[in-house]
């Protein structure tokens, strides 16, 4: 007997305190898909994710998690009417901090992956989806200035040596 009452505590205890509702078992199928445009870093775009039960009709009012390389949450909005939770979203300006460019190139573009997460409901089973994102994550100028800065020593020394003979020759 007491054991018997210990698993239902136990039971009880976690689906009390869970913060997801815990789908039954014949709870039924979910689609969710994720829309997210490509735009170049700096730039916000809206994220969408639409969520359909099986027979492919729209599920309004349910919370949609989005994430970022599936990790990081980035944000949760609730379906509307039409099945559509959005989420207007911006790059940070760099894929990893630690990421370095290669000789000769200027610009680096990487991909982030985006998810959309359904934890599901007492009635409607869990679903997830995940899409690409292309951002341009960053301009490396240092061919640019090393270039400007070859230049005008340069500059410098035909002026300097211009100078240096006008002085000369104004001596003599």
């Amino acid at each position: 007997m007491k054991t018997k009452k210990l698993i239902l505590i136990l039971i009880a205890g976690i689906l009390f305190t869970s913060s997801n509702s815990m789908p039954l078992a014949n709870a039924a199928n979910t689609s969710l898909t994720i829309t997210v445009p490509s735009a170049p870093r700096g730039n916000e775009c809206t994220i969408k994710a639409t969520l359909k039960d099986e027979n492919g009709n729209p599920l309004q009012n349910m919370d949609i998690r989005f994430l970022i390389c599936g990790t990081e949450t980035i944000g949760t909005n609730r379906t509307d009417s039409n099945g559509v939770a959005s989420l207007e979203f911006t790059l940070p300006d760099r894929l990893d901090p630690f990421e370095t460019l290669k000789t000769g190139e200027t610009t680096k573009t990487g991909t982030y992956k985006i998810n959309a997460v359904f934890s599901g409901t007492t009635n409607y089973a869990q679903s997830s989806s995940e899409d690409v994102y292309i951002a341009y994550v960053f301009i490396d100028y240092t061919p640019y200035i090393v270039g400007c800065g070859i230049l005008a020593v340069a500059i410098i020394g035909v002026v300097g040596y211009i100078g240096f003979r006008r002085r000369k020759l104004a001596k003599c």
